[in-house]
């Protein structure tokens, strides 16, 4: 078996002001995290964005919650509605939104309420990873600010833990 890059490293480190690495503190979530990103993705399926400069993004992304980032022909920005359905992105489901308010209150952001959540799926050939053999899952979650205020990373050995 294939082990995760840091699987040991179950510390917490101190980045840089308002960063922090919180080591193995979202595997308790894995699962349920999972099942629910399955859900989402059923209704907002992942899909590449084309970029306002006509290039295919090469990261494939869904959002969550009560808002999406998108981006077309017209610009980047943040939408209540699907592009790719017309209708509202899903409900941000309540497992993403505890384990964002539980990190974010770890790293010292007690208090933190997301009510948006972006999903990007990097495959093998993503430009945004420096891991080309891996798959990679980064969701970041807004609480009304722009950019997003909190992510989290993940890896997953097989593309059949999350659909695609």
């Amino acid at each position: 078996m294939i082990r995760d890059l840091f699987e040991d490293d179950v510390r917490d480190v101190r980045l840089a002001p308002g960063a922090m690495w919180l080591g193995g503190f979202a595997r308790r979530f894995e699962a349920p995290c999972v099942t629910a990103l399955r859900r989402v993705v059923e209704v907002a399926p992942f899909r590449h964005m084309v970029t306002p400069g006509g290039h295919r993004m090469s990261v494939a992304i869904t959002n969550c919650g009560a808002v999406g980032w998108v981006t077309d022909q017209s610009g980047y920005r943040y939408d209540s509605d699907d592009p790719q359905t017309g209708g509202r992105w899903p409900a941000m489901p309540d497992v993403f939104a505890d384990l964002a308010a539980q990190a974010a209150a770890r790293a010292g952001f007690d208090g933190f309420a997301p009510d948006a959540c972006l999903i990007n799926r990097y495959e093998p050939g993503a430009r945004l990873t420096r891991r080309a053999a891996c798959r990679w899952f980064m969701a970041t979650w807004s609480s009304g600010a722009v950019p997003p205020d909190f992510a989290i990373m993940a890896s997953c050995r097989s593309r059949r833990d999350i659909t695609s």
